[in-house]
C-alpha cells in the first residue's frame, strides 16, 4: 500500500516534530524542529518546504575573458549545449563538468570547470553561464524569482522566460544590484528541470540569486563542494571507487505504514544520481521505521539487503549533517568567500573519552581539510565511539538561540563523528568500527540510532549564576554553555584548542578556553557512558603544549611552526598566554601533578624572550620576532606595548605556580622582575597626552627611532588596568579618554557599542604592512573594520573587566548588556565573527573566528561580580550594577566548587564551599 501524502509525526522532545516528506519522488531529508517555533536542530536537516529538490549543484561556465559587452549579444558559447537536455553539463557530485563547447571568432573551443554561482568574478563585460537541475514533485509553476546585475538572460527548460539587453536601459538604470527582477510564474515539469541563466557583466562582477516562494534560494551550495554536506540526514556507501550511493536519490520505495507515532517506508534504493551517462544500478536496498519512543525521542531503524558484492569505503547508517558554515551571504567584492546553503549554522562535537575512540588518519584521507593543511594537520576529526551501542550528548554551538544537546544512542552499531573545516560536522551510526569492509550479496544487516534532545547546561561546561537581570543570565548561559564546549576544539581525539571547529589552532588558544574554565564548573551529568568534559580537554591540551616545549622554550605546533617556518618569526606574547593559563588550570582543580609534569617546560617558556630584554621591557630589533596577538598585517619594531603588557601578565602567573610548589625564593625575584617592568612601562609608554591634549593613554608602540604611535588598542589599555600595571589615577583618565572617542565615534560612524572595538583611533599608514589594511573593508577606507576600528569580540572581556576594576561599573554593565543581547540573538556564531564599528557583519567564512570570543561571558564572573581566585582563597572587590541588589554564581576553586552570593556592598558577600552543583 502506497501513501502519497506527507506526514507529520510529532515527538515529545525539545526538538518538537519530524517531518517525513513523501510528496516527491525522492526520501526527502528528515526534518526536526523545535516546538517554540526556533528553527533548533532543523538546521541539521533540509529547511526547505517545497518539494522541489536540487538534483545537480550550480555550475558556473566562465567568465570569459578579453571579451567587451559587444560581444555579448554575438553568441560564441554554444547555448545550445547547455539547453539540451541531452547534455550532461555537470557530475552530480559538483567534481567536474563535462566538456562544453563554445566559440570565440569561429575558433571551436571548451571549457570543463565549475565554479560556485555566486562567484563575484571581477572581470568587467564578461560572460558567464549558470546551469542547475532540479528534480520537481508534481506538474506545476515556478514563482520564479531573479535578481542579477546588469544584463542575462534566463532559460526554464530550453524556453526563455527573462532578458535584460543593451536596449533595456530603463530597466538597468531602475534596478539596483540585487534588487529583485520578478520572472513571474514559470512552467515545469514533473521530474527532471534544468534553468540556465546566462549573466553579462559590467563593472560589478557577476551576481544572480534565483529565488522561488517567498525568497527561498533555487540553489544548493556552492564555492567549496559539501556533497554530503548539503545539511540533511540520510544514508549513504562510497566504495572504493568513490561512486556514491545515497537514500535521497531512491526511487520506487513505499511508505507501508503511517500512524503518528510510526512510519514504515520500504524498498529505499541507495543510487548515484540517476541518468545523465550515470549508473541506474543500486548495489543495496534499506527498509526505514521511524517511530517515537516513550521519552519522545525519534527511533530510526535502517535494514539493509545487499543486492550486490561490494567493497565499502564510507558509509553512514544514517548520517546527520551540520553546516558549520556561519553565513548567509558573501561579503561584497570578495569571491572566495562563499554562501551558507543553510539559513543556520550548527556545530557538534561529542564530548568523549579520548580513550574510547578509534581515531585514523585514514578518516582524514576520506574527508580531508580543503583549507590550511599546514596549519591543521595534526588534528583528527574524524573517529569511532569502540563502545558498541553506547550513547553520546553531543554538545551544539548553533547560529540561533539553542540550550539543548543532541542525545545519540547506538543499538547494534557504533556512533560516529567526521567533520571538515568551513564545510560539516557529521554524526551518524556505523554497523562496525571497521569502516572499510567487504558486503557479500545476499547479506542482511539492521541497526538503529535514537536521536533525541537533552538540556545543554546539564553537562559540560557551564556558567552557574542568578542575576536580577534575566535576560542577560540566560543569554550569557546559553551562549556560554555552547560556545565553550564546542567551537574551541580543533579536534575530539587529541582535544587540541584551535581557533574553530576542525580549524587552525596556535597554542595561544588555550588562553581563552582557560580564562572561560574559572568562571564556570562542569555540571555532573556525564556526557556519554565514558564522561569527558572542558576540564580535562584542556589539561589534555596543556599537556601537549608543554610537553613540545625546545630547549630554547618555543613550541612548534599548528600555527606556531607556519609562522616559525614561513616567516622566520617567533610569536612574542604565546609563551607568557600558555603559562597564564597554566595558572588558570591550577587555581581552578589543584593539579599538583600538573605542576610537576610541566614545571620545568614552565620555566623555559618564561625564559623564551628573555633574550628580547632591554631596560627591563621587550624591544624588538628591526626583523624582530612578529607579536602574533595583535594587529593583522602590521609591522612592529622597537618597543611594542602589547607583547609588554602580556610579558608582565606572565610574570604576575609564573610567581603564582612558583610558590604553588614551593619555589618561594624564585617566586619572590620573579614578582620584583614584574614590579621593576611595570614601573618601566608606565614610564615609557604612559603620556598625558597621548590622543590629544588632556587625553591621557598609553602608546601602542615605540619604535626604534623614537617614532611613538597611539590608536588604543583595546588588548593593550584595558588590560594594562586589569593585570594591575595603571594606578587608580591613570585607569580614570585613561576611561575618560576612551569614553569621551567613543561618544565620538557613535556620533561620527555610528559605532554600536555591542562590542569593544579593536582601536579607536587609525592605525598609523608607516605601521601598515605592504597597504594590505587599505583593503579592509572593501569600500577602501582602512578605518572602521576588521582590526582597524572593528571588533573581535575577544576585546570585550577586558573593557568589561578594566571599567569593573576601575568603578565605572555602570559602564562595565552596559557593554556586557549589548554584547549579551547581540549573543542571545545569533550566539555570535556569524561569519568571520568580525564585526565593523556599526556592529555589522565584515567578513564571512573565510576565517570564522571563534574561541577568540569565548571567554566574554567569564566577564561576568570576573568584571560584574568582582570575583577571583588565589592561592589563598576567592575575593571579590568592587560593587554591583545599581539596579542589581544581589547576583550568585558558583565558580571552581582548587579542585572545590565554591558559591559567591554578592550583595550590592562588596562587606556583605557570602563565600563558601558547595556540593557539586
Amino acid at each position: 500500500m502506497s501513501y502519497p501524502t506527507a506526514h507529520q509525526a510529532c515527538l515529545n522532545g525539545a526538538f518538537g516534530e519530524v517531518i517525513v516528506d513523501l510528496d516527491h519522488p525522492y526520501v526527502s531529508h528528515l526534518k526536526l524542529r523545535q516546538q517554540d517555533g526556533i528553527l533548533g536542530v532543523k538546521s541539521l536537516l533540509n529547511t526547505a518546504d517545497t518539494g522541489a529538490q536540487l538534483a545537480v549543484d550550480w555550475g558556473l561556465f566562465g567568465p570569459f575573458a578579453g571579451h567587451s559587452a559587444a560581444d555579448v549579444e554575438r553568441p560564441y558559447l554554444r547555448e545550445e549545449a547547455l539547453l539540451d537536455p541531452r547534455n550532461p553539463a555537470l557530475r552530480s557530485d559538483g567534481s567536474a563538468c563535462y566538456p562544453i563547447p563554445y566559440r570565440i571568432k569561429g575558433e571551436e573551443c571548451s571549457v570543463n570547470f565549475a565554479e560556485g554561482l555566486n562567484t563575484a568574478a571581477m572581470f568587467p563585460d564578461k560572460v558567464a553561464y549558470a546551469v542547475a537541475i532540479f528534480q520537481w514533485p508534481t506538474v506545476e509553476t515556478i514563482a520564479l524569482t531573479i535578481e542579477m546585475d546588469w544584463l542575462g538572460v534566463v532559460w526554464v527548460n530550453g524556453q526563455e522566460v527573462l532578458r535584460l539587453t543593451n536596449e533595456a536601459r530603463a530597466i538597468r538604470e531602475t534596478k539596483k544590484v540585487g534588487q529583485p527582477l520578478i520572472v513571474g510564474n514559470v512552467p515545469a515539469r514533473q521530474g527532471e528541470n534544468r534553468i540556465v541563466i546566462k549573466c553579462m557583466s559590467g563593472s560589478s562582477g557577476f551576481f544572480v540569486k534565483p529565488t522561488i516562494r517567498g525568497g527561498e534560494r533555487l540553489r544548493a551550495a556552492n564555492g567549496i563542494p559539501v556533497n554530503l554536506g548539503r545539511v540533511g540526514a540520510y544514508s549513504y556507501v562510497e566504495d572504493l571507487d568513490g561512486n556514491l550511493f545515497q537514500s535521497h536519490y531512491s526511487r520506487g520505495h513505499v511508505a507501508t505504514e503511517i500512524s503518528d507515532r510510526r512510519i514504515a517506508i520500504r524498498n529505499i534504493r541507495l543510487q548515484k544520481y540517476p541518468g545523465y551517462g550515470m549508473s541506474d544500478g543500486w548495489p543495496v536496498e534499506e527498509d526505514w521505521v521511524l517511530s517515537v519512543t516513550a521519552e519522545g525521542d525519534l527511533r530510526w531503524a535502517i535494514t539493509q539487503r545487499w543486492r550486490t558484492c561490494t567493497h565499502v569505503r564510507k558509509m553512514a547508517l544514517p548520517g546527520l549533517f551540520f553546516n558549520v558554515r556561519a553565513n548567509a551571504e558573501p561579503t561584497p567584492g570578495i569571491a572566495y568567500n562563499h554562501t551558507n546553503p543553510e539559513a543556520n549554522a550548527v556545530a557538534a562535537l561529542l564530548w568523549v573519552d579520548p580513550r574510547q575512540w578509534r581515531a585514523s588518519d585514514r578518516y582524514n584521507e576520506l574527508n580531508p581539510f580543503q583549507f590550511c593543511n599546514r596549519y591543521s594537520s595534526e588534528t583528527r576529526n574524524h573517529a569511532v565511539y569502540q563502545q558498541r551501542n553506547g550513547w553520546v550528548r553531543a554538545k551544539l554551538y548553533t547560529s540561533f538561540p539553542n540550550d539543548q544537546d543532541l542525545y545519540l544512542e547506538a543499538d547494534n552499531g557504533h556512533v560516529f563523528r567526521r567533520g571538515r573545516y568551513s564545510s560539516h560536522n557529521e554524526l551518524g551510526l556505523l554497523p562496525d568500527l571497521d569502516n572499510v569492509r567487504e558486503f557479500k550479496a545476499g547479506t542482511t544487516l539492521t541497526v538503529a540510532l535514537k536521536i533525541g534532545a537533552r538540556p545543554g547546561l546539564q553537562s559540560g561546561l557551564n556558567l552557574h549564576c542568578e542575576l536580577p537581570d534575566k535576560s542577560m543570565e540566560r543569554d550569557l548561559s546559553t551562549y556560554s554553555s555552547s560556545l565553550v564546549n564546542v567551537a574551541p576544539w580543533a579536534s575530539p581525539v587529541d582535544y587540541t584548542i584551535g581557533n574553530q571547529v576542525e580549524g587552525v589552532y596556535y597554542t595561544g588558544d588555550i588562553l581563552f578556553s582557560s580564562v572561560a574554565l574559572l568562571a564556570g564548573i562542569e555540571s555532573p551529568t556525564p556526557l556519554s557512558g565514558h564522561p569527558f568534559g572542558a576540564t580535562q580537554g584542556i589539561c589534555r591540551s596543556l599537556d601537549k603544549i608543554f610537553s613540545e616545549v625546545d630547549e630554547h622554550g618555543q613550541v612548534f605546533v599548528g600555527f606556531n611552526r607556519a609562522v616559525a617556518t614561513e616567516i622566520d618569526a617567533v610569536v612574542v606574547e604565546e609563551p607568557y598566554m600558555t603559562v597564564v593559563a597554566a595558572e588558570c588550570y591550577f587555581l581552578a582543580t589543584a593539579d599538583r601533578s600538573f605542576l610537576a609534569r610541566h614545571l620545568s617546560a614552565i620555566h623555559r617558556r618564561m625564559a623564551a624572550c628573555d633574550a628580547y630584554l632591554k631596560e627591563d621591557l621587550l624591544s624588538l630589533g628591526e626583523g624582530a620576532p612578529e607579536p602574533l596577538m595583535y594587529l593583522d598585517s602590521l609591522k612592529f619594531s622597537g618597543a611594542v606595548a602589547g607583547s609588554n603588557a602580556w610579558y608582565i601578565r606572565g610574570l604576575e602567573a609564573y610567581a603564582l605556580l612558583l610558590e604553588a610548589v614551593g619555589e618561594l625564593v624564585l617566586a619572590e625575584t620573579v614578582r620584583r622582575k614584574r614590579e621593576r617592568a611595570i614601573r618601566a612601562f608606565n614610564q615609557v609608554f604612559w603620556n598625558e597626552n597621548a590622543y590629544g591634549p588632556g587625553q591621557a593613554g598609553y602608546y601602542d608602540c615605540i619604535e626604534p627611532n623614537g617614532r611613538k604611535h597611539a590608536y588604543f588598542y583595546a588588548n593593550v589599555q584595558y588590560p594594562a588596568i586589569v593585570f594591575g600595571i595603571a594606578s587608580p589615577e591613570q585607569a580614570a583618565r585613561l576611561l575618560r579618554t576612551a569614553d569621551q572617542r567613543q561618544a565620538q565615534l557613535t556620533t561620527q560612524y555610528g559605532y554600536s557599542g555591542e562590542f569593544t572595538l579593536d582601536n579607536l583611533w587609525p592605525v598609523d599608514d608607516a605601521l601598515i604592512r605592504g597597504g594590505e589594511q587599505k583593503v579592509w573593508p572593501p569600500t577602501g577606507t582602512s578605518f572602521g573594520g576588521y582590526m582597524n576600528g572593528g571588533s573581535m569580540p575577544c576585546m570585550t572581556y577586558y573593557e568589561v573587566l578594566a571599567r569593573a576594576r576601575a568603578g565605572d561599573v555602570e559602564g562595565a554593565y552596559d557593554r556586557l548588556r549589548r554584547f549579551s543581547a547581540r549573543a542571545g540573538r545569533t550566539n555570535l556564531f556569524e561569519g568571520d565573527t568580525s564585526f565593523d564599528m556599526r556592529g555589522k557583519l565584515f567578513g564571512y567564512n573565510s576565517e570564522p573566528y571563534l574561541a577568540d570570543q569565548l571567554m566574554v561571558a567569564a566577564a561576568l564572573v570576573h568584571g560584574l561580580l568582582g570575583i577571583r581566585q588565589t592561592l589563598d582563597g576567592v575575593t571579590v572587590s568592587g560593587r554591583l550594577p545599581s539596579r542589581w541588589p544581589q547576583a550568585t554564581a558558583v565558580v571552581p576553586w582548587m579542585g572545590r566548587q565554591v558559591e559567591v552570593v554578592r550583595a550590592n556592598d562588596a562587606a556583605t558577600a557570602t563565600i563558601r564551599e558547595v556540593e557539586p552543583h
